[in-house]
């Protein structure tokens, strides 16, 4: 069953995006004036990415690991604490085993909330991706759960009586550096925070899941999706929902900052991230070398603090080549882009039409992709609705996508959807 309008070329985006590159590297001065690494630069002076030279120390030893920590099955919780919740709600702060792009044991952490009181049997487990916070350890969610625990949808899962696993990602909390939008990484720590969920008793997890996430926890959910069976074949997935999802990462990363909100840090970002998991990677490939040399600081900041630092840096004063055509970027870039192999559950795509840091046109591009595989996929689009707006715009129908889900129901679509099938 297919109910959708014309498909959406991808060579039509990427057409327009590369007149927007070729005009940018054209203008561009071949090789920028060097810059103080250690100078503090103010807003609207050029290239505005150098950053401040001191950071606090984390003094939360939940996160600090001991020596030697034995590798364990994924999952495997290491240390759980509980947390202050509100009222009708439980929750804990976790440290789990999970698993490398490479292969490698390593521990994620992550929040686990739960219904408060008796469960009359399993309950239906929500993996939560969160959106991107940074690159620094203290940008992790877990630190602030009160944040999380604020989201309405979140509140209402648990309303609704699921149990809520959310992941920090690998190298967030935890020593390592975070290896921002890579799709196996993330997707295995969401995998792996429902396993970790199901070993503390009072939550009552089941192993029926579904997997929620917004922009980079889009992508996230997304991978989690596609590594399931492979990965932790005793999880019965029932459904991914996706809104504003990181997709199409080679055309995202031609993005000027003209026409995407703090474009230039989520490249640096991207970048430095996918060195993190891929060492092998040469950064001076596609970075100038005062970018190169800001890498150690900007792996300490958040969000907010990477897009105020490079917000009037032009792109061209930072990406030298296009990375979507460098040798072993190239190869990363689409190993790490969604929709490259069937999901076995359906999938459910929500995007704002107003979007200007992911823009719509991605999710028309991944629902092609998606269709084309054969998988069940749903596309909804909001009038109006930004890049953050659009969880609040769909609220109401992601959380009935899910209770249909769970329930077993048939995926049916709704007026205005774009459904295949």
């Amino acid at each position: 069953m297919v109910q959708r309008g014309q498909p959406f070329g991808r060579i039509q985006l990427f057409a327009a995006l590369a007149c927007i590159s070729i005009l940018l590297f054209a203008c561009g001065s071949e090789t920028p004036p060097a810059a103080d690494p250690t100078a503090a630069v103010s807003p609207g002076s050029s290239p505005g990415v150098m950053l401040p030279p001191q950071f606090p120390e984390l003094a939360d030893d939940f996160y600090r690991l001991p020596e030697g920590v034995p590798a364990a099955e994924p999952g495997r919780l290491v240390r759980m604490e509980p947390l202050d919740a509100p009222g009708g709600v439980q929750g804990w702060r976790v440290l789990y085993h999970s698993t490398s792009v490479d292969g490698r044991d390593i521990v994620v952490s992550g929040l686990v909330f739960a219904p408060a009181g008796p469960a009359t049997g399993p309950r239906p487990v929500v993996a939560w991706g969160h959106g991107s916070v940074g690159l620094g350890d203290s940008c992790a969610p877990s630190r602030s759960p009160g944040d999380l625990i604020g989201s309405s949808t979140l509140s209402e899962l648990l309303r609704r009586g699921y149990v809520v696993a959310a992941t920090d990602y690998e190298g967030l909390g935890t020593p390592g550096a975070h290896p921002w939008l890579v799709g196996r990484s993330e997707g295995r720590g969401v995998l792996d925070s429902v396993r970790a969920a199901r070993q503390i008793p009072e939550a009552s997890a089941g192993n029926r899941f579904l997997a929620f996430g917004a922009s980079q926890g889009g992508g996230a959910v997304l991978f989690a999706g596609e590594l399931a069976p492979e990965y932790a074949g005793e999880l019965e997935l029932m459904g991914v929902v996706a809104a504003a999802p990181a997709a199409e990462l080679d055309l995202l990363a031609l993005l000027p900052e003209g026409n995407l909100t703090a474009a230039t840090g989520f490249v640096v970002m991207g970048a430095f991230g996918f060195k993190a998991a891929y060492p092998e990677l040469d950064l001076d490939a596609i970075l100038y070398p005062d970018i190169v040399a800001q890498r150690e600081r900007v792996e300490r900041l958040c969000q907010e603090e990477i897009g105020s630092r490079f917000r009037s840096a032009r792109l061209d004063r930072v990406l030298k080549a296009n990375p979507a055509e460098a040798d072993g970027w190239r190869e990363a870039i689409t190993e790490n882009t969604p929709g490259r192999s069937r999901t076995q559950a359906p999938i459910l795509l929500v995007h704002g039409e107003a979007d200007q840091v992911v823009p719509v046109d991605v999710s028309r591009l991944l629902f092609d992709r998606l269709c084309g595989l054969g998988g069940v996929a749903e596309l909804q689009t909001y009038r109006g609705a930004d890049h953050i707006g659009v969880i609040r715009s769909a609220g109401s129908d992601v959380l009935a996508w899910i209770d249909a889900r769970n329930a077993g129901s048939e995926v049916a679509g709704r007026p205005g959807a774009n459904l295949c099938s």
